[in-house]
């Protein structure tokens, strides 16, 4: 779960311009994750796993959050800059 978090927090910094509620869904983010670390602190939780997979999914995130390019659709959304997606 803390991998996932990692990598949203680091495709949020990077696309930090396109974000409609900015400072709303940092501040959601930062709250699950400090919750995350809170919960850690009960006897037989690893605090030091959460830290890990948090570093982990932010570094997965930095790699893979350059080749992600918005697609104008009626939906929105992402694709991969591999040449699929006609424009």
């Amino acid at each position: 779960m803390m991998g996932v978090l990692g990598c949203l927090l680091t495709h949020m910094l990077r696309n930090w311009k396109r974000l409609e509620r900015r400072w709303a869904s940092l501040g959601m983010l930062i709250l699950v994750i400090v919750l995350t670390f809170a919960l850690g602190l009960i006897p037989y939780m690893n605090n030091w796993g959460n830290l890990g997979g948090l570093v982990a999914g932010a570094l997965v995130g930095l790699i893979i959050t350059p080749y992600l390019e918005p697609v104008v659709r009626a939906v929105g959304g992402y694709a991969p800059r591999c040449g699929v997606v006609r424009r």
